[in-house]
């Protein structure tokens, strides 16, 4: 249980317990004595009793210096156990003692002396006694004699002891916990905020489990919450089931250290009467093994309830905290959270002796090699050692899914420039990196349960469609990776796509088909869904859209791509349709655009340029740059439907040569193809552009082109079949940056200009 303030009373109340196997009795009790009301400051002090004749006679507690930061008032009193409904196994032999403090819990494990008269063929031990509950708890004791029994706890309560024949304490007890139903499913690895391993947080997290059952009756915990309980299950991947186990390293992070020092370093404790006053001495062999096994008998017997087991190797100092879930023949079997599942882990019994035990500081140290032999058994019980009364507070955060905030280190994640990756995350890029601003923490990035492995430029590539990714968040403590998190992001590649034709001047009754063109890599198992203004037409995996038009008018024809409730892509289109339908021929402005004999064009757009070296140096700091792409009133000659031109020029005294080519549509309105390469050259370097464009309208108004096509924001992709841009510096061969954009960035900055002209200038 972690140090607390000693004057924070505990006010978190235990739920009530609801495990069916769980024994459940009543004691009865007659009139209440008061025993002794003592004040104990920070200095410490020791309440006795000494009352010749009465039953408490000999009991002492004992509270050293500091073990709270301001005086606490003690109070104990008894009153005489008149009947119990336990059963046969339970036979107080003191009356029902209550020590109150307000409920204020130790700094560190606190010595009570019991006085009991108490046979060699007996074994006698404390239970609480929980009235709320209606149920039993073993307490740990660590001495015991024909005269009395010293126990150790943190908080107080109403408990008194209880003594049974040795000879009837069963070698066959089962608490009904079983590995591989009610542990959890994962390994003890340790975690950044317990590198150590959290074996004891994950055996009294899984036990709590087991006792108080929050899921209801028969909710067992083993993979209930692997993957955070989200299907499909994921046992091969422990990284993923993140909040049950970030609940276990908050359970171990809230442990007494004091009180895990306490266990680690004790031989055994009692007190004794030095000239007429109680004193604390060494019993240099400490509880003997048999007394240990007893122990864990007596109140499994007791109770029905699995116990906890500390386990010391006293050799190397090292320790580990399992359960016991039943005795077998005697011997002790343990679910070790360092093997989930196991059913065949015990601490043999024989001859008196409880035999050590091989285990580990966690898995991993394991696998290393690394593993410990635990000569020393111990009885940690349930609440007396470990912070039961936290476990409730803990599983509510589990279930909000906060555990473990403000406790882990936070984190952000980001993508290629720093860009936040949060769910839904969508992007034009094939390949994005993916890390966390702190250097000092590191991922592992997994779709689909395989993990993936990054190109030489820390980018991992994505598929079309959605990419349901898995990030696990390790941070370095003392060198050593750590687990922090794991996360799942869906991050979204935008197929680009488009509807043709995306203007359709129609008729009525005239039966018209829309379709969509990928210009990237689409993912196969997708809906395209067909609006007309607004309304659904057609939702399936076609990707035609077949459809006619009752009346004139305008229309939008609107396409949304979508994969497992995600929007992929999207488009619209426009359709005009005449009111009466038209029998003549529509008309040909072909004749006009070919009076034309110059042309200009101009495409802005935001996309991100690298900027690589080739003589294999780091390659400098990326640069963001408006590429740019224009045509000064180049001459062009007509071929019926097609058009070419050459312009070069000398600005500045560097050449610049221009060669276009392209096609219009039959009828002029449409100019169905443009490939234009601006190419520039001089004693230093020389750049390179070229843009391909595609099913670009025209407009004509009296029989008059229109000087300006003006297309700008984010439809300008719809035209782009590509854009390349190169710039090499000519004197050592380095190309400074050399991008094919198959997907670029466009944004509502992006513009694309096409006019044809009667003469070279405005």
């Amino acid at each position: 249980m972690a140090a607390q303030d000693s004057q924070t009373s505990n006010q978190t109340a235990a739920p009530t317990n609801t495990n069916p196997s769980a024994k459940k009795g009543n004691i009865t009790t007659g009139q209440k004595v008061e025993a002794v009301t003592q004040s104990i400051d920070t200095t410490g002090g020791i309440i006795a009793v000494s009352k010749p004749g009465d039953p408490l006679d000999g009991f002492v507690l004992n509270v050293p210096a500091n073990y709270y930061t301001a005086a606490s008032n003690f109070k104990v009193s008894y009153a005489p156990i008149t009947n119990q409904t336990f059963g046969s196994d339970i036979n107080p032999i003191t009356p029902l003692i209550t020590i109150d403090n307000g409920g204020i819990i130790s700094n560190n494990q606190l010595y009570i002396r019991i006085p009991a008269k108490i046979r060699a063929d007996q074994f006698a031990m404390a239970f609480i006694y929980d009235a709320k509950t209606k149920q039993l708890e073993g307490v740990p004791m660590v001495a015991a004699d024909e005269d009395s029994v010293t126990i150790t706890t943190t908080h107080f309560c109403d408990l008194f002891l209880s003594m049974i024949s040795k000879a009837l304490l069963k070698k066959d007890i089962d608490s009904g916990l079983k590995p591989g139903v009610d542990d959890w499913q994962f390994s003890n690895r340790g975690s950044y905020i317990a590198p150590g391993g959290h074996c004891e947080g994950q055996s009294l997290a899984a036990m709590w489990y087991y006792c108080i059952q929050p899921d209801g009756n028969n909710a067992h915990l083993y993979g209930r919450y692997d993957n955070n309980g989200i299907k499909p299950a994921t046992p091969a991947l422990w990284e993923d089931d993140s909040l049950g186990y970030r609940f276990c390293s908050v359970a171990q992070k809230v442990m007494n250290k004091g009180a895990n020092k306490f266990w680690m370093n004790i031989s055994g404790e009692k007190y004794s009467k030095v000239n007429g006053e109680w004193k604390v001495v060494d019993i240099p062999l400490g509880l003997s093994s048999e007394m240990t096994w007893e122990c864990f008998a007596y109140s499994m017997q007791a109770t029905n309830e699995p116990q906890l087991v500390g386990l010391d190797d006293t050799k190397s100092g090292s320790g580990h905290c399992v359960i016991c879930y039943r005795v077998n023949e005697g011997n002790l079997y343990i679910a070790d959270p360092n093997y989930p599942g196991n059913l065949g882990l015990s601490v043999t019994y024989a001859n008196g002796i409880l035999q050590p035990y091989k285990s580990g500081s966690n898995a991993d140290e394991i696998a290393k090699g690394n593993g410990s032999t635990y000569d020393r058994i111990e009885y940690y019980g349930k609440t007396t050692v470990v912070p039961w009364d936290k476990m409730a507070a803990l599983w509510d955060q589990l279930k909000n899914k906060t555990i473990g905030d403000g406790i882990f280190p936070a984190y952000d994640l980001v993508y290629n420039y720093n860009d936040p990756l949060i769910d839904k995350t969508t992007t034009p890029w094939e390949a994005i990196n993916i890390h966390t601003i702190n250097p000092a923490m590191d991922c592992d990035i997994y779709r689909d349960g395989t993990k993936l492995t990054p190109d030489s430029k820390g980018n991992y590539t994505l598929e079309a469609g959605n990419n349901n990714l898995g990030i696990i968040i390790w941070g370095k403590v003392n060198a050593e990776w750590e687990y922090i998190d794991f996360k799942y992001v869906n991050v979204i590649y935008n197929a680009d796509l488009a509807i043709t034709p995306h203007q359709l001047d129609g008729e009525i009754g005239k039966e018209y088909t829309f379709s969509v063109v990928h210009n990237a890599p689409h993912p196969k198992d997708v809906t395209y869904d067909w609006y007309v203004n607004k309304e659904l037409k057609q939702s399936s995996s076609i990707t035609d859209f077949k459809t006619t038009f009752a009346k004139g008018g305008s229309y939008i024809v609107d396409l949304s791509v979508n994969e497992a409730g995600l929007v992929l892509g999207k488009d619209s289109a426009n359709a005009t349709i005449k009111d009466v339908v038209n029998l003549t021929t529509p008309a040909n402005n072909l004749a006009i655009i070919q009076k034309y004999g110059y042309m200009e064009a101009l495409i802005m757009t935001n996309s991100l340029i690298h900027e690589y070296n080739l003589n294999n140096k780091p390659p400098d700091a990326d640069k963001q740059t408006n590429v740019a792409f224009w045509t000064l009133y180049t001459p062009i000659t007509w071929d019926g439907v097609n058009f070419s031109g050459t312009r070069t020029d000398t600005p500045m005294g560097v050449t610049q040569t221009e060669t276009l080519s392209g096609t219009v549509s039959p009828d002029g309105n449409t100019l169905l193809t443009l490939t234009s390469k601006l190419q520039s050259d001089s004693a230093i370097e020389h750049k390179t552009v070229t843009i391909v464009l595609q099913n670009v309208p025209l407009s004509y108004v009296n029989g008059i082109m229109v000087n300006d096509v003006d297309l700008s924001s984010a439809t300008v992709q719809k035209y782009v079949v590509s854009l390349d841009n190169s710039f090499t510096d000519v004197a050592n061969g380095a190309i400074y940056f050399s991008n094919t954009f198959k997907s670029p960035v466009w944004d509502n900055n992006s513009n694309l200009s096409i006019s044809f002209r009667k003469t070279a200038t405005r």
